[in-house]
C-alpha cells in the first residue's frame, strides 16, 4: 500500500490533478519500474526516515504485485463500463474505483450498506404496522411532524443547479438530496414543538431515525466529496462524461436503493398525517 500511496501522490503533483481524478493507467506508468529514481522525485524523506521508499522502489517485486492490483481494479472498471454500456474512461479514475469498491463491498459477503437498508426498511415496516392498527396512537405533533419532514421527502431535488442538457433530477442533484434530507431532519429534531419525538421513543421517531441516519447514511457519507468534484469539474465537461468519471455502477446501486427507502419512508408518513 506504501507503493501505492507513494505513485499516487506522483501522478497527483505531476499532473497538478485531484487524487479522485488520477487515471488508473497513469498508476500503471508510475509503477513500471522504468524509472524508479522519477517515482522518488520530491521530498519523499520527509514522509518518514522509518519507512524504505528508495528500497522499495527498486523492489521488482513489489513494483509487480502493486502494478497487479492496478491491473485488477482496471479491469473490473471495464466489466462495469460494459453493463452501463459508457465510455470506460470515466470509470478508470481513481476516486470512483474507490467508491465502486466501497459500494459492491467483500466478495461473497456483500456490502454493508445493503445491511443497514434492510434493517431501516425493518424500522419502517414497524411504523406501517403501528399506523395501521390500534397499537399506536399518533398525536398531533406526530402528524404534523411526518407532514413537514415528508415535504422534504418528496421534493425533487434540484441542488446544484440542472445543467442545461438535463431533462430529470441528475445523479449529482439526487445523492445531494440525501444531505438535504439529512439536514432537515436534524433542523425539525431542534424545534421546541417536535421534542417530544425522539428516534428512540416511538414507532415514528425509529423509523426516521433508521432511514436517515443508518440506512440513508452511506449515501450522505460521499455527498459532500462529489459536491466538491462537481464544483471543480473542468470547463467543457458534459454532464454525461462527469456521471461517468465518478459515479460507477455499484454506486448508482447503492443510490437506487437508499431511494427507495425514502420512498418507503415517506409514503407512510404522507398515510399518517391522514389517519
Amino acid at each position: 500500500m506504501e507503493l501505492m500511496s507513494l505513485a499516487v501522490c506522483r501522478a497527483a503533483h505531476e499532473g497538478d490533478l485531484l487524487v479522485d481524478d488520477i487515471d488508473l493507467r497513469q498508476l500503471s506508468a508510475w509503477l513500471d519500474g522504468e524509472n524508479p529514481e522519477r517515482l522518488l522525485m520530491g521530498s519523499v524523506d520527509a514522509w518518514g526516515e522509518e519507512r524504505p521508499w528508495r528500497r522499495w522502489a527498486h523492489d521488482d517485486r513489489l513494483l509487480r504485485r502493486t502494478r497487479d492490483v492496478v491491473a485488477h481494479a482496471i479491469a473490473l472498471a471495464q466489466a462495469e463500463s460494459a453493463k452501463t454500456l459508457t465510455s470506460t474512461v470515466g470509470a478508470l479514475l481513481l476516486g470512483a474505483r474507490v467508491r465502486a469498491v466501497r459500494a459492491h463491498g467483500i466478495p461473497d459477503l456483500g456490502p454493508e450498506w445493503a445491511d443497514e437498508i434492510r434493517c431501516a426498511g425493518d424500522d419502517v415496516d414497524r411504523l406501517t404496522l403501528a399506523v395501521r392498527s390500534d397499537l399506536w396512537r399518533p398525536t398531533p405533533t406526530h402528524r404534523a411532524y411526518a407532514r413537514d419532514l415528508s415535504r422534504t421527502l418528496t421534493a425533487t431535488p434540484d441542488y446544484p443547479p440542472r445543467p442545461p442538457e438535463a431533462t430529470t433530477a441528475t445523479w449529482i442533484q439526487r445523492v445531494l438530496h440525501f444531505s438535504h434530507i439529512r439536514d432537515t431532519t436534524l433542523a425539525l429534531a431542534a424545534l421546541p414543538r417536535y421534542a417530544p419525538i425522539s428516534l428512540a421513543s416511538d414507532p415514528l421517531g425509529l423509523a426516521v431515525g433508521g432511514v436517515v441516519h443508518s440506512g440513508a447514511h452511506s449515501v450522505t457519507e460521499f455527498s459532500a466529496e462529489l459536491d466538491r468534484l462537481w464544483a471543480a469539474r473542468p470547463p467543457g465537461q458534459t454532464l454525461t462524461e462527469w456521471e461517468a468519471d465518478h459515479l460507477p455502477c455499484p454506486v448508482r446501486e447503492q443510490v437506487e436503493a437508499a431511494e427507495r427507502l425514502v420512498v418507503d419512508l415517506a409514503g407512510i408518513l404522507q398515510e399518517l398525517t391522514r389517519t
